[in-house]
């Protein structure tokens, strides 16, 4: 008798904490929905508006299941590996460090000269500088046509604002074309245009000053 209460309950032990979780995890995922979900309806709301930004801002919105997380994950990808090489460059720093006010901006005084062996990326720590991304204009990714047959893609043209925490900001456009992959190259997203204008200086005066403007053709870009 005590034989078959101890099957018993180990029967209810694992049906209540193996087979019953098991069961709410497969049925959750065929129905795509989420088990526990403690956000209140304004803050799913929020967060699915937040997705659908990001979904405009990286251009994916039309694309199928397939491609979609893959392509948001390159794109995004090829864009910070931008970023990092523009905040290492000394001529972009040299805008945005503290000194950048007005009547020191870039077309009024040449960049500091540096010590010999000087880094451009040591003057910019961790938390020094901001990147927010800037939303296109609705219908801003017809410009370049519908996606073409022959790779389903088309050039990516994001903008980003990088704030320093002294107050100066810049304002970036950069094209990404996609690079199909080959013989000796990876597929990958390549910059083939980068303009930065600094729109403010440190002190929060306008500057309206043009910063770079590079231009290159695939399949390496600038």
């Amino acid at each position: 008798h005590g034989g078959k209460l101890r099957i018993a309950a180990v029967l209810l032990l694992k049906g209540l904490c193996i087979w019953t979780p098991a069961l709410l995890f497969w049925v959750a995922l065929v129905f795509g929905a989420p088990i526990l979900d403690f956000r209140t309806d304004e803050e799913v709301q929020e967060d699915e508006h937040e997705a659908q930004r990001l979904e405009r801002f990286f251009d994916v919105d039309g694309l199928p299941d397939a491609e979609y997380l893959d392509e948001w994950q390159t794109k995004e990808e090829a864009l910070s590996q931008v970023v990092d090489k523009l905040l290492r460059s000394q001529r972009f720093l040299d805008c945005m460090l503290p000194g950048a006010y007005v009547g020191a901006g870039p077309s009024d005084a040449p960049p500091p000269i540096k010590a010999a062996g000087a880094s451009a990326a040591g003057d910019v720590e961790a938390g020094d500088v901001e990147v927010s991304y800037v939303l296109p204009p609705a219908g801003a990714s017809g410009d370049h046509g519908s996606r073409s047959m022959a790779t389903g893609h088309r050039p990516w043209d994001p903008r980003l604002v990088i704030a320093h925490r002294d107050g100066s900001l810049a304002l970036v456009s950069v094209t990404l074309e996609h690079v199909a992959g080959g013989k000796d190259r990876e597929e990958r997203w390549a910059c083939t245009s980068l303009r930065a204008d600094l729109v403010a200086f440190c002190d929060g005066e306008p500057a309206c000053e043009p910063i770079c403007d590079l231009r290159g053709p695939l399949p390496h870009g600038v």
